[in-house]
């Protein structure tokens, strides 16, 4: 028979179960409070700081990813007077910081883009053909007199 214990969020008592593992207690113990209360509470508080995480989860991965430095960043956003160096959109319109893009081959990082251009991008597989068949059938789709 499992053991039961007492969350001490919802205070209902449940098979040990239902509680995370703490590594540093070993196999024996576990959270205070049951999965079902953690994750509601995990959940509120991304709600509630996931404009935070998001852009100290993206500057610090600047070095990580592309070896720029925040300094780096903001030059290269300040040389391109902070649009996105395809479709000319304001950051702030994309509601999004801009994405370094890069080439997937060498590495090179070729400007900022706003998040729409960066998955443009990569969906095209950044193939130079992929991207003028695209063209091709808009301009089609567009201008009947093209078919």
């Amino acid at each position: 028979m499992e053991e039961i214990k007492t969350c001490t969020s919802c205070k209902e008592e449940k098979p040990v179960s239902s509680f995370h593992l703490r590594r540093e207690l070993g196999e024996k113990g576990r959270r205070a409070i049951c999965k079902t209360c953690h994750n509601q509470v995990r959940k509120k508080y991304i709600q509630d700081n996931r404009e935070y995480h998001r852009i100290v989860s993206y500057k610090s991965s600047l070095k990580t990813r592309y070896g720029l430095t925040q300094e780096d960043y903001d030059t290269r956003k300040k040389q391109q007077r902070g649009r996105c160096k395809i479709c000319s959109g304001k950051e702030e319109e994309a509601k999004r910081y801009l994405c370094v893009d890069h080439c997937h081959k060498t590495g090179r990082i070729r400007g900022l883009l706003c998040d729409k251009c960066n998955v443009g991008l990569s969906r095209a597989d950044d193939s130079l053909g992929r991207l003028l068949k695209m063209m091709v059938y808009l301009l089609r789709s567009r201008y009947k007199w093209l078919n």
